[in-house]
């Protein structure tokens, strides 16, 4: 995992949360540092375990400035296979898991760019593809893949995204909630338009081959 990747998107997203096992089981073999900007969660076992803000600043290069905008925490997590609310980053694959798809179109809109997956149910998951920038070595393994998991927080529960080298899970990525009212209506009205566009370039091309001009 690159350190320098994942400071960029934690600065971007002006949060920076570290999960550390409890101070009674630092040193085993259990122990293992948990990243997160928010909203990608990242497994990294070979870096040493930061504690305290001075530490965290000073290892993911985050100057005074920067500090004074972002957000940054220590929580605790005693098992992977429950880490920040409900998601699971244990190894080997869970009984809920399953295999994404991707999708040939992704969405740039109101300035947001979108990657959609979809699950072997049907269902689809957006997601920000910058998140696997921390990854970009992982990515490289002919094992790597994106699954999907089911979190249980409370009372609702939703589909996440996971990415593993192999058996090893890496990191998750919490979905984005990209179809809204607003977007359904905009992706309505541009829709209707490439048929329009369609039939005008078709009508274009037919009168070429006949010879004529439009």
């Amino acid at each position: 995992m690159k350190l320098q990747a994942f400071s960029r998107i934690a600065k971007k997203a002006h949060t920076c949360i570290v999960f550390t096992k409890p101070e009674e089981q630092r040193g085993t073999a259990q122990d293992e540092m948990i990243i997160s900007n928010g909203t990608g969660i990242y497994r990294c076992g070979c870096i040493p375990v930061m504690s305290g803000e001075a530490q965290i600043c000073a290892l993911l290069d985050i100057n005074k400035k920067q500090r004074d905008k972002m957000e940054i925490r220590e929580e605790t997590y005693y098992d992977l296979k429950e880490v920040a609310a409900g998601f699971d980053l244990h190894d080997g694959e869970a009984y809920d898991e399953a295999d994404t798809e991707s999708i040939k179109i992704s969405i740039t809109y109101d300035g947001k760019e979108y990657e959609a997956l979809k699950c072997a149910d049907g269902e689809m998951i957006f997601y920000n593809r910058e998140l696997l920038a921390p990854l970009v070595n992982e990515i490289q393994s002919p094992y790597f893949k994106i699954r999907s998991r089911i979190a249980n927080t409370g009372r609702k529960r939703f589909r996440y995204l996971i990415a593993k080298d192999g058996f090893t899970t890496l990191a998750a990525f919490m979905p984005i909630i990209a179809l809204t009212n607003e977007f359904m209506a905009d992706l309505h009205g541009f829709v209707q338009d490439c048929v329009l566009q369609k039939q005008l370039e078709d009508n274009r091309v037919a009168a070429c081959s006949e010879g004529r001009t439009e």
